[in-house]
């Protein structure tokens, strides 16, 4: 299934220049308004995106879980060539078999961490709808169950043994916890965990490097992963430590 319904606009700026007595046209093309619905209401995306990118959207009938949270349907989304932050609105509809739309929300799939993120969402329960904010392409999108998860104890062990092998030239690091109540379907439980190295506050270098570590827990498998800055420095005023 693609995007059923697509609207444009478009406005052309001419700016003239005058350089030495000749004149030069330039011509820029404005951000393109994007709408697309899917063909029962439960999908639609509107936003802006670059000029002569192209939008689209497609339902991954081949991901049907088991998932650890998810629920219905996953979505593929394609930002085209030419993303702008804009953000895009996403709405998706919620079936009442589901469970009340206040204990759900939307998750999209962050294939840097390979695990699924929640999003923050505003349910509407007369609707049966979630709505969120996309300021970054990830690709795939679903709704999903919220569900508070406890730091196993085994935590600082794991961030101890992954800390104490930085990668050459590692200038920083962010760490991230996800848990896996189903096999290999991780999904984040702390968003964004503590930064280190240069007190945390560094410039990001042209890469990064990621190691992780899986462990069993109670009920699944919890994973802690560490995204290293690499190649970046510290801000004024820090240094590099291990904090």
């Amino acid at each position: 299934m693609r995007g059923m319904i697509k609207q444009k606009t478009v406005l052309r700026l001419v700016i003239i220049l005058v350089v030495a007595g000749t004149s030069v046209a330039l011509f820029s093309l404005a951000p393109e308004a994007v709408r697309l619905r899917s063909a029962d209401g439960c999908f639609v995306l509107s936003g802006e995106i670059g000029s002569g990118s192209e939008a689209a959207f497609s339902e991954r009938l081949d991901l049907a879980g088991p998932f650890s949270l998810m629920i219905g349907p996953v979505y593929e989304i394609d930002f085209g060539s030419n993303f702008l932050p804009g953000p895009f609105h996403l709405t998706l509809c919620v079936q009442p078999e589901w469970g009340a739309v206040n204990e759900l929300a939307i998750y999209a799939y962050d294939e840097e961490l390979s695990a699924w993120r929640l999003m923050p969402s505003v349910a509407d329960p007369l609707d049966l709808t979630l709505a969120t904010e996309i300021r970054t392409p990830f690709s795939l999108w679903a709704v999903g169950r919220k569900q508070k998860f406890d730091q196993p104890a085994i935590h600082e062990s794991l961030l101890s043994e992954l800390l104490a092998w930085p990668p050459a030239e590692a200038v920083g690091y962010r760490v991230y916890s996800s848990f896996a109540a189903v096999d290999g379907d991780f999904v984040l439980v702390n968003g964004r965990g503590q930064r280190g190295g240069c007190s945390g506050v560094y410039f990001s270098g042209p890469d990064q490097a990621i190691t992780s570590v899986e462990r069993a827990t109670e009920g699944g498998v919890y994973r802690l992963s560490v995204i290293w800055e690499m190649g970046g420095g510290c801000m004024e005023g820090e240094e590099i430590s291990a904090d």
